[in-house]
Order: structure tokens, then sequence, then C-alpha cells
């Protein structure tokens, strides 16, 4: 086995010196911090990265919370209802799945 573009194979026995070891513990100190921004920004990002229905539902919701109508219901009703239809039908699907998972955790 070989390390990088060194012709000097690699053994298990061979010590990592004390500068290898604080350069590794940097890089992964570095790696984690670098992970954990992208998960801040993704968790912040999420409300933007649902599918388009969740997205409609949301904006039906809030216009029926804040403004107590929304013209779309009688504008066009049917494709409302296709959104909330889809949106449930995701609902259900998530759920199943969760049971699907409970079940393969309580077997193993």
């Amino acid at each position: 086995m070989y390390a990088g573009k060194s012709n000097k194979p690699l053994t298990v026995a061979e010590p990592l010196t004390k500068r290898q070891l604080a350069a590794m513990r940097k890089a992964a100190a570095k790696s984690w911090r670098e992970i954990k921004a992208t998960a801040e920004r993704e968790r912040a990002r999420a409300p933007l990265v649902t599918c388009p229905s969740s997205r409609h539902a949301h904006i039906m919701a809030d216009a029926l919370w804040t403004r107590g109508e929304y013209p779309m219901f009688t504008e066009e009703p049917k494709h409302c209802a296709e959104t909330l239809y889809a949106v449930i039908a995701s609902l259900w699907e998530a759920r199943h799945r969760i049971i699907e998972l409970e079940k393969q955790l309580e077997r193993a």
C-alpha cells in the first residue's frame, strides 16, 4: 500500500509523530466546524427545500391565518385541493415509512 504520491510503502507499525497527530487533530476540528456550519446552513434553508405542494399549503395556511381568506380557493379550488391531497399523501407515506423503520428497529 502506498500513501499519496510517495513510493514509500506504509506499514502499520510506523508511529505518528506529535506534529502529524497535531495536524490530523487540526484537520479533523476544521472538518467538524465545516460540517457543523453546513448543517446550520441547511437547517436555515429547510423551509426552502420542501416540495412545491408543501410550500403552497404553507402559503394557504398563512393567508388564512393572517387575512382570513385565500382568493385562490375560489379562483382555482381544484388546484388548491390537489395541493392539499399531495401534502396529505406525503404525510401518509412518511408515517408508513416511520412505522416500517420502527418495526425494523424492534426486530434488530
